[in-house]
């Protein structure tokens, strides 16, 4: 018998997962929606960078999936664009995964002038995944772990 006493009211948001080693995978994440206890609500960068290992994913056949974050190695979706899109400072850069592909796009955070390189974003991030921002308005969470290296494009 399941009770829905203890269930926490979730939103899905539509993915693709490159897993490692199974390759590109379409599903949604669960993530809390805007409310009186999660502010603005919870977006994928939140839920992959938390500290747990596993992360569930319902996959588009309906399959539910506990994934291990760390043979994430990219995370792709949409979402409306920012309301400071404009102002927010922006990296051009571009990463070199250990698959040998590369991807292209912007690092945009806050940080303060004098720590706002592409190392100092790299290193800011403590959780295993980095946010990349490609012209098409698709935003990349990649894990640190399969990035070779990075390199600012300026």
């Amino acid at each position: 018998m399941h009770s829905n006493t203890y269930r926490i009211p979730k939103r899905e948001q539509p993915v693709e997962l490159v897993v490692d080693p199974d390759g590109p995978v379409q599903g949604r994440l669960f993530l809390l929606p805007p409310g009186p206890d999660s502010g603005e609500g919870e977006g994928p960068p939140e839920l992959l960078n938390q500290r747990e290992r596993f992360v569930v994913v319902r996959l588009e056949s309906g399959e539910i999936r506990c994934y291990n974050k760390r043979y994430l190695v990219e995370v792709r979706f949409r979402e409306p664009p920012r309301p400071d899109a404009d102002t927010a400072p922006r990296v051009p850069c571009r990463f070199r995964l250990h698959d040998g592909r590369e991807v292209e796009g912007n690092v945009r955070e806050y940080l303060p002038p004098e720590h706002s390189r592409l190392i100092d974003y790299l290193n800011y991030v403590s959780g295993p995944f980095v946010r990349l921002e490609l012209d098409d308005g698709t935003v990349v969470l990649l894990n640190k772990r399969y990035c070779v290296w990075a390199v600012p494009l300026l």
